[in-house]
Formats: C-alpha cells, sequence, structure tokens
C-alpha cells in the first residue's frame, strides 16, 4: 500500500507482524516525533505489540486508523499518549476505551477530538488530558464527567475553550475524586 491512508489493507510495512520480532517483546513504545512513519507502519507496530503497557505516539501521523488497532490489540495498554496527533478524532474513542478496559492515562491534547463520543464507564482512567483541542464541544465536558467521573484523578483541559459554567459544575458533582484541573 501507499501508506497514506493508515489502512495499510494488512500489509505489513515494517515486517513485524512475526510472533519473533521484537515488537512482539515491546511492553512499552516511545515513537514520539517521528512524524516520517506512516499510520500503516505504526498499525502494523501496535498490532506486533500486543503487550504492551505504554504507547507514546505523540507528534507522529498516528490518525483513527491506529486508534482502532490499539483498541483492538492492547487490552493490556496502562498509558497512552496521543498528543499533537491531528489525525485523531472522536471516531475510534469508542473501540480504544472498549479494548483497552485497563487504560489510567490517555493524553489526546492537541487533537481533533470533538464530542468524546463514549457511552460506558471506565473505572480504570486516572488521568486524561484534552488540552489545547480546538474542536472539542462543551457537550464533551458533561459526557467525560459522566463516564469517567468516579474515577479521574487529573483532568487536563487547559485551552478548552468550551469549558462553560454547566461543564464545569458536572466535573464539579460526578468527579467526586478529582485532585487535579
Amino acid at each position: 500500500g501507499d501508506g497514506g491512508d493508515g489502512g495499510g489493507g494488512g500489509v505489513d510495512p515494517l515486517g513485524v507482524s512475526s510472533s519473533r520480532s521484537v515488537a512482539g517483546r515491546l511492553t512499552t513504545l516511545s515513537l514520539s516525533g517521528c512524524r516520517a512513519l506512516s499510520p500503516a507502519a505504526l498499525a502494523s507496530l501496535v498490532n506486533a505489540a500486543r503487550d504492551l503497557r505504554s504507547l507514546d505516539l505523540s507528534h507522529t501521523a498516528a490518525n483513527d486508523v491506529v486508534v482502532e488497532a490499539v483498541g483492538g490489540r492492547l487490552g493490556s495498554l496502562r498509558c497512552c499518549s496521543l498528543r499533537g496527533c491531528a489525525g485523531i478524532g472522536d471516531a475510534a474513542l469508542p473501540l480504544l476505551f472498549l479494548g483497552c478496559a485497563r487504560l489510567e492515562a490517555l493524553d489526546l491534547g492537541h487533537s481533533a477530538v470533538e464530542i468524546f463520543p463514549v457511552s460506558h464507564s471506565s473505572q480504570s482512567l486516572r488521568k486524561l488530558a484534552l488540552c489545547h483541542c480546538p474542536n472539542l464541544r462543551a457537550e464533551a465536558i458533561t459526557s467525560l464527567a459522566e463516564n469517567f467521573g468516579e474515577s479521574l484523578v487529573q483532568l487536563s483541559l487547559a485551552g478548552a475553550g468550551c469549558l462553560d459554567d454547566s461543564g464545569l459544575l458536572a466535573l464539579a458533582v460526578s468527579c467526586a475524586r478529582l485532585q487535579r484541573l
């Protein structure tokens, strides 16, 4: 494939699909700032690295296809940074939370997230960053308070121009464990 759409069409551009590859043994993967890696290559790595506990793809070409791969393959993931990945929006977030039930920390700062479409609670998510997401809507704040309020300890909304009175009230009512806002 051309690697441009991130789908890869089953292509393994890095040859990492073998269970004997280095990727298969990784528990931490940090490719922050590796912008030249295609979404197809990132998805291929994710598909091969099933034992990851920590993943940092910040400031890469990661998109919703890569996030779908994360949600579909990395059930043990605890920490994920997708900060600065402009190709990540709302489409893959439900799968991410369903597939990564142990996720404790997620950074989606500077992404294209708008409404944070998650319709189930997660008791494991402790830290969430949605800093400087220019498309973030007010209803996203209410949704995350309802779905993650019982577990959130740290929430970063710096630069969230959409945070209004009702969103702040939802956070105050739903996020009893919140220590840092």
